[in-house]
């Protein structure tokens, strides 16, 4: 989830629908919010003599993993957006048969990812579809 969106499959299994924007404000509380007022819950608690601190704190963690359960469930059959790449760096072609009849395949590189070879870090090749 490099960029925190999600797109629905059309066999989605979830146990609840919850859009992008949805998904990203809950999992925001239950990340952020939920942790910051347990510390600051038994941090105040702690100084000013409050009763039940850990009962309290115990509570409110618990049922934020409970909630964090329920949204990984929302969750289910979902995929990442990002999961598929928005352009490649070159493609595999067929650029002809060997004397045994076995086919003979090139990466063709675009003209940025050949400028770029030696420092680009990972470079996304399209595969190449016999049937097509």
């Amino acid at each position: 989830m490099a960029d925190g969106r999600y797109e629905a499959l059309p066999t989605n299994s979830g146990l609840v629908q919850l859009s992008d924007g949805q998904y990203n404000f809950f999992k925001e509380i239950l990340e952020k919010v939920f942790p910051a007022f347990i510390a600051f819950y038994a941090l105040v608690g702690g100084y000013l003599g409050w009763d039940n601190i850990v009962q309290v704190t115990g509570i409110t963690g618990g049922l934020a993993v409970f909630l964090g359960v329920i949204l990984a469930l929302a969750r289910k059959g979902y995929s990442p957006a990002s999961a598929k790449p928005k352009s490649y760096d070159g493609e595999i072609a067929l650029s002809g048969v060997a004397e045994d009849g076995t086919p003979i395949a090139q990466i063709q590189l675009t003209d940025d990812a050949q400028r770029n070879f030696l420092t680009k870090p990972v470079l996304t090749i399209k595969g190449f579809d016999e049937s097509a």
